[in-house]
Parts: C-alpha cells; structure tokens; sequence
C-alpha cells in the first residue's frame, strides 16, 4: 500500500506515490492500494488502519509530511500506532540524504516501523511501514539500496 500524505496533490500531479509504485513494480512488488490524503492525521490513521487489517498489505509506504512545517503532521499521525520502531531505517535515510544534499537532512523526520509480529505459521506476516519525504530524491534514495523495509521476512 502507498499513501502519499499532501495538501496540495492530486492523483496526477503526485509524482513521488507514482515513482513509488513504478519503483516497487519494477521489484516485482504487487501495489495492493494507493491512497492521496491530506495532511490529517485522521486520515493518515484511517488508511493505515484499512492497510494493516487487509491481507493483501505486506508494506505500507507512507511519503509526505515528515518535515517540521506546522502543517507536516505524518509523523505524529503515525509516531502515534508505533509498535517497534526501527530507528536505524531513519538514521540510514539520513545520513544517506546528508551525503546527498547536506545538512537539510537533518529535518527529516523519516521512520520505518514493523506493525505486528510473526507467526510461525505465516513467517511474512509481519507488516512494516515507511514514512519519508515526498521528493523524488528522497524516495530514490531509499528505493535505490538494499532496503530490508521491502524484503519479505524469511524467519531467518
């Protein structure tokens, strides 16, 4: 599932929800959902609630709103239904971004989180969701490395 969170975005003027899914179909990802929604955190909340209990969600890729604008409110909508937060996703996107464009890197508020937990029976059952930046640049940065975010669990 992507979901790309904007005030002023369309469904075809969102060229970082496209990216990501043309990024993702490339891998060999299957896109379950796509959603553009404002920069309410009811609604953010809403479409990661709708993504966690649909089965065909195994990654739910947030973009937009993790910056410090009184009006980027992303990160608290999902800061807020955390249950293991990787904090090393975010440190590696910024240090990533800092060697790519300096120090505004140091706004970002990206994250990565896993939401549930394994079961024996369903090893990939755990579902992880990313939030970043809504640029281009920034979702290349994070599309273009290894990223264990979108590799299915193996158990290992």
């Amino acid at each position: 599932m992507v979901i790309t969170c904007s005030d002023t975005r369309t469904p075809d003027t969102d060229t970082s929800g496209q990216l990501i899914q043309k990024l993702l179909k490339e891998q060999g990802h299957t896109i379950a959902a796509y959603h553009l929604v404002k920069d309410e955190p009811a609604q953010i909340k809403a479409r990661i609630t709708e993504g966690t209990g649909n089965d065909q969600v195994q990654a739910i890729i947030v973009n937009g709103g993790t910056g410090i604008s009184r009006r980027d409110s992303t990160f608290e909508a999902v800061d807020a239904m955390l249950e293991k937060r990787l904090d090393g996703f975010g440190e590696v996107f910024r240090y990533l971004t800092y060697q790519e464009i300096g120090s505004p890197a140091i706004i970002s508020r990206a994250t990565g989180t896993g939401i549930g937990s394994p079961t024996p029976a369903a090893c990939d059952s755990t579902m992880f969701r990313w939030s970043c930046a809504k640029s281009a640049s920034a979702i290349r940065t994070v599309a273009s490395r290894p990223n264990p975010v979108l590799m299915p669990y193996t158990g290992s």
